[in-house]
């Protein structure tokens, strides 16, 4: 039998203060306060304002973000998950770093299809927009010590990441050799396109394109990959590191060929998300009040397991229903599957947020202890729960309005 144990109990100082100031600034909370003054000013989440667009076609921009003071940097090659409000509901995706460590962080983002984050992101993302940003997160990164001799596979967006590697990697001490051949069906398709033509120049780097439907130039190549293309193009291809990234198919050559001829390690991160692997069920313990829940495996956790176990939520367990979460992503995150009613339910019973549909689950950190398995698919992660986009972004004219709203309607409901 799987357990997972929430609570909402707060120890300690820390703890104390919370609860100290939390109890002065009511019916709003400390953070109401603080985005006043700075929308961009968090003490629980990371929020980034784009300082800067860079078109990089139709179909794709670079975003310059400043973060705020909670952003602790990123590896070359992880992604984020990104939050952004479209038409007052938050969504999130995720979108790999495109820029080295150190400096402004960017991600690159090429629209797939209409009315989706990606969408918004290219034709509706403005200087001064807000987002929230997760913790960087991913393994595609480099190997400690880097290896000498490094082959980079990608195509289409699969760009962004090993740019991001590439980038930082000439921009150190490193003195081996890069292969670097990217997969593009047109020159017009291209991202990055400024920036790879300046890496270009480091000698240490073998930077190609392979165009399938362009006529190509500048010691540019025509075709397209299959099983052969690596081992007649590339000396010694199978020597090599490879890092690769690209559309599922692709990804599926790459590492078809590596399995066959490979002599080094391959690592690859792939643009869609995890299958939800079905759980054997679990066991919700409350540890404060001693409450038990135990759904059935159809339908997960809800909301009325709780009320029945006798527990009372901080904010009501049904509350504002005006705010809703598209936890889908586009990126292979390895997402542990916890099911939406799962998150809402222990966010709302560890008395951390306004509930299944509202509110925020800033303090679901730390609130659920996770082990193996849900009611509902894989196992639940606090860590990923905690990201559930259900809070509007602050600004000066709904910062408090937002909050009032939803307080006032929660105490006002029968308990």
């Amino acid at each position: 039998m799987n357990v997972i144990t929430a609570s909402n109990s707060q120890s300690g100082t820390p703890g104390l203060i919370r609860r100290l100031g939390k109890a002065l600034s009511t019916p709003f909370d400390p953070e109401d306060y603080l985005a006043l003054f700075d929308p961009l000013q968090s003490a629980r989440e990371i929020r980034a304002r784009v300082i800067g667009v860079q078109r990089e076609s139709d179909q794709a921009v670079t975003l310059t973000l400043q973060p705020n003071r909670l952003w602790k940097g990123h590896r070359a090659g992880q992604h984020v998950l990104l939050g952004v409000e479209i038409e007052g509901v938050r969504h999130q995706r995720c979108f790999s770093l495109s820029s080295a460590p150190g400096g402004a962080p960017t991600i690159s983002v090429k629209r797939q299809g209409r009315g989706g984050v990606s969408d918004h992101l290219v034709n509706r993302c403005r200087e001064g927009d807000l987002l929230t940003l997760a913790e960087p997160a991913g393994e595609f990164v480099l190997p400690d010590p880097v290896p000498e001799r490094l082959l980079m596979v990608t195509a289409g967006s699969g760009i962004t990441p090993v740019h991001s590697i590439v980038k930082s990697l000439l921009a150190s001490n490193f003195d081996g050799k890069v292969t670097w051949v990217h997969f593009e069906r047109r020159y017009r398709d291209l991202m990055l396109s400024d920036s790879l033509a300046q890496l270009r120049r480091d000698p240490r780097l073998d930077l190609r394109l392979v165009l399938s439907g362009d006529s190509p130039r500048d010691g540019d190549q025509a075709g397209r990959l299959d099983e052969h293309w690596l081992t007649d193009n590339i000396a010694d291809a199978a020597a090599h590191t490879v890092f690769t990234c690209g559309p599922a198919g692709f990804l599926d050559t790459v590492m078809d060929w590596h399995g066959e001829h490979g002599r080094a390690p391959l690592f690859h991160e792939r643009f869609k998300a995890a299958p939800v692997v079905a759980g054997e069920g679990g066991r919700l313990h409350f540890s404060r009040t001693g409450g038990q829940a135990e759904p059935q495996h159809q339908r997960g956790l809800r909301l009325g397991h709780g009320v029945a176990a006798g527990i009372r939520t901080e904010h009501g367990a049904r509350g504002d229903r005006r705010r809703t979460a598209d936890q889908r992503t586009e990126h292979d995150t390895a997402g542990h599957g916890a099911s939406r009613g799962t998150g809402a339910f222990i966010a709302a019973f560890a008395g951390v947020g306004h509930g299944a549909r509202g509110g925020h689950l800033g303090g679901l950190r730390g609130a659920a202890r996770q082990v193996p398995g849900s009611a509902r698919g894989g196992a639940v992660d606090p860590g990923r729960l905690w990201q559930d986009p259900v809070r509007p972004l602050p600004s000066r004219r709904n910062g408090l309005h937002c909050r009032v709203n939803a307080r006032s309607r929660a105490r006002q409901r029968p308990r």
